[in-house]
């Protein structure tokens, strides 16, 4: 979508797993080398087998891990700083979630999604989180609010950086965008959301975007803000169709390029 507001009426090297060697770790399709750090503070309050998700999911979100590859259960376990077991179990709730696909003889593996399967979550992200978003408007206390602001400026301030963090604006985005869901106190929303949402991720890159397209998907953050703060549902329900709507935009014109980017 060409629009970078959202006012208006609702409707208008041979790929190969990872492995560590000494303090480096190998994962992914480019045989990327990077320092291995602490268990992150954030991570380290999870128990294991969140623990064990998050660290798959930053995998793929990151693109260290790409549709078709095998996922090394002991990387991730090292990764994460938990046993085997957990892991297992990671890879089991993303199986169910529709984000990797678990083999007797290849163990598990992303799953490759197509153009139709990320047009069809667009589709339905459109419908449900712009729903969930006007359900959030009155019932968001101002705490809430605050968070969202600090999410904006902090996404803000990673895209302004020479050298931009696209893994942690992903993760910046997640966390805004739970805000919005969560706060629309419906569970079975948030719940079919979450099976949305999740495959969804694994499909966005960041580090794809155009300089436009981050610019869009920002200021449709702030504009969001800015409908919550006037106590408008209408307007934020449109504003994050519109914000969804125009990743799906993104996202073609993208794949005629041979690249992937999601809002």
């Amino acid at each position: 979508m060409a629009s970078a507001g959202c006012r208006g009426p609702p409707g208008g090297v041979p790929r190969r797993v990872g492995y560590f060697a000494g303090d480096q770790v190998w994962v992914g399709p480019h045989h990327r080398r990077r320092r291995r750090h602490a268990v992150p503070e954030a991570l380290a309050r999870m128990d294991s087998t969140d623990r064990a998700y998050r660290a798959v999911l930053d995998l793929i979100v990151r693109g260290d891990l790409v549709g078709g590859d095998r996922i090394p259960e002991q990387t991730v376990a090292e990764l994460a700083s938990v046993s085997r077991t957990p892991v297992r179990a990671a890879l089991s709730r993303l199986a169910a979630q529709g984000v990797v696909r678990l083999s007797p003889n290849r163990g598990a593996e992303v799953l490759d999604f197509s153009t139709d399967d990320a047009l069809s979550l667009f589709d339905l992200r459109a419908k449900l989180e712009s729903e969930a978003c006007r359900l959030a408007v009155p019932r968001l206390a101002a705490d809430q609010v605050d968070e969202l602001k600090d999410l904006s400026r902090r996404m803000r301030e990673l895209v302004a950086a020479p050298e931009v963090e696209y893994s942690e604006v992903g993760k910046l985005n997640d966390r805004f965008h739970r805000i919005l869901v969560r706060g629309s106190g419906n569970r079975h929303l948030v719940l079919s959301l979450q099976s949305v949402v999740v495959p969804a991720a694994v499909i966005r890159t960041f580090s794809r975007y155009t300089p436009e397209a981050m610019q869009r998907s920002m200021n449709h953050h702030d504009e969001l803000i800015a409908a919550v703060e006037a106590s408008d549902p209408d307007w934020a329900e449109a504003c994050m169709r519109t914000h969804i709507l125009a990743g799906r935009s993104a996202y073609l014109q993208a794949e005629a390029r041979g690249v992937t980017e999601l809002s």
